[in-house]
């Protein structure tokens, strides 16, 4: 029999009675609680249509205090009744909710049904104090159980009724404030998401710079920049074919100024003065394919990988403006293979989009990235950095809303839906003056630092929550919560009854049922 030895978590309650607060005993769980073990009837009996017991099969069940019904069944083998603590007693050990109706329990789940008038509640409180003792006490290779026999020599402190009832009415009132706070906390994450999406889309619209263009702001519009980066590239595609004479070849000349997309579609929303609508095609350098794919799967095999070389960043690697690497595999290929495959490689500033799967995360290539290598579920998009901040690129791509829309409804393929090359050249870009869209980043980032601090903050406010939850019910349990019993007799004259006398009073009303040889529901010592 494994014991479980629940002494640690008790935080100074001792395991024999010498220095327990006054009036207190310590007890086996048994000696406080019927136990009944869960047995897992038919599945044909099982059913979702209400008819029958609920039927809890274990944790998967359980929420902060009762459990969720999912399935009944017709002819259960172990029955919990309102007011039992349940208790999962394998994958995991340890959890506990409360049965609020007469159910049926599977093998997952142990009842137990505190006698002598002892509260469910504060049986619950102790066994969620001693959850990780309780946990530790599981064996098995699969998955961890524990047996009825090690439930039964669970060490509980007990305090006198008239105090349990105090203690546990304390533990509700301080709890319900820390459940309180958790609730808020939770809600924090969603809303930073959106403060973050609001941001962004602030960002794309202008609307986040309203004030900078109101102070004098940009002396060139994006329409000049583009032009005048356009005769630059111009020029440099006359240089390039100079020097390709001697191979009877011209470069080809990949980009052409136009002022907008389509000057008649409405459907774009108006821009700031100064700004303008373009495309994904226009914002590369002259003779560079603005966006390419990875390499396909006849060019890379996965028997080409190794364990170290080259890396290759995957489409789990990419995720909202940050690689991850730890969390994805990583594929890596030699650095002979990764010279062959050149044209895949990425730059510190390239935007990488996801094409497939999940479709449209993007990110700038940071610097310990540049000159790995891509897979070809992503597609790069290498910007002119004189046309267009690289992250001011990816705040399009993750925030404005016609550019996502775009995406979504140019997704093509039923057995792998994606999107390809044409696709993405053809995103609408919302284009700021040159000086703006560094003001643009600038202001994210600060606002996105701010918004980190506070996600910090609420992580931190969290875990607190999770150690005020343990550190109430320690000191609940070390008679530190409440004034003891014994004390407020003394105070006012009186007696009381001890914890001893009422464990006395459950194991002589234990007795007198098996002597007389009747078969009970409930033990009379509860009622």
């Amino acid at each position: 029999m494994t014991f479980v030895d629940t002494r640690q978590s008790l935080h100074g309650v001792a395991s024999d009675n010498n220095n327990l607060p006054d009036g207190w005993a310590i007890a086996k769980l048994q000696d406080i609680a019927d136990i009944i073990m869960g047995q897992s009837p038919p599945g044909s009996t099982y059913n979702d249509e209400g008819e029958g017991l609920p039927f809890f099969q274990g944790k998967a069940e359980f929420s902060d205090r009762y459990p969720n019904v999912r399935v009944w069944c017709t002819s259960p083998k172990k029955i919990a009744e309102a007011g039992d603590v349940l208790i999962s007693v394998r994958a995991p050990v340890g959890p506990t909710n409360v049965a609020n109706t007469t159910c049926a329990i599977g093998r997952g789940l142990a009842a137990i049904r505190p006698l002598g008038k002892i509260s469910t509640e504060y049986v619950l409180f102790v066994l969620r104090l001693l959850e990780p003792q309780i946990a530790a006490g599981g064996v098995g290779s699969t998955f961890t159980a524990i047996k009825k026999a090690d439930l039964e020599e669970i060490e509980i402190p007990v305090a006198p009724l008239a105090e349990q009832k105090r203690i546990v009415a304390k533990v509700e009132e301080l709890l319900a404030r820390v459940n309180a706070t958790r609730e808020r906390l939770a809600k924090v994450p969603a809303i930073l998401k959106r403060f973050r999406q609001a941001v962004l889309a602030a960002a794309c619209s202008g609307r986040l710079t309203e004030d900078w263009r109101g102070d004098g702001g940009a002396t060139e519009s994006a329409a000049e920049l583009l032009a005048r980066i356009n005769l630059d590239r111009e020029q440099e595609y006359e240089r390039a074919c100079k020097g390709a004479k001697r191979n009877n070849r011209r470069p080809p000349l990949r980009q052409l100024y136009v002022p907008s997309i389509e000057p008649s579609n409405e459907a774009l929303p108006k821009l700031p003065n100064g700004w303008i609508w373009t495309k994904v095609s226009m914002l590369g350098a002259c003779g560079e394919e603005v966006v390419k794919t990875g390499p396909f799967g006849a060019i890379l095999k996965s028997k080409e990988f190794v364990t170290e070389g080259v890396p290759i960043i995957a489409v789990g690697n990419v995720q909202w403006g940050y690689l991850d690497l730890q969390n994805a595999r990583v594929d890596h290929v030699t650095e002979e293979k990764a010279s062959q495959l050149s044209d895949y490689r990425v730059q510190v500033g390239d935007v990488l989009f996801t094409r497939s799967g999940s479709i449209g995360r993007s990110l700038v290539v940071p610097p310990a990235a540049g000159e790995w290598l891509m897979s070809y579920h992503l597609l790069r998009v290498r910007p002119d950095h004189r046309l267009i901040e690289p992250k001011f690129l990816y705040f399009v791509f993750s925030g404005c809303e016609a550019s996502k829309d775009y995406t979504i409804d140019s997704i093509v393929g039923t057995t792998r839906p994606g999107i390809n090359t044409t696709i993405l050249e053809n995103l609408p870009v919302p284009l700021a003056p040159y000086p703006e869209q560094f003001e643009i980043v600038r202001r994210v980032e600060a606002l996105f630092k701010l918004a980190d601090i506070i996600e910090n903050r609420v992580g931190t406010g969290r875990r607190i929550a999770e150690r005020l939850t343990q550190a109430i019910l320690g000191k609940a349990f070390r008679g530190e919560l409440v004034p003891t019993e014994a004390e407020l007799a003394r105070r006012e004259g009186r007696s009381y009854d001890s914890a001893s006398e009422l464990l006395a009073r459950i194991k002589e009303d234990r007795g007198s049922f098996v002597d007389s040889g009747l078969t009970r529901i409930r033990y009379s010592a509860r009622a």
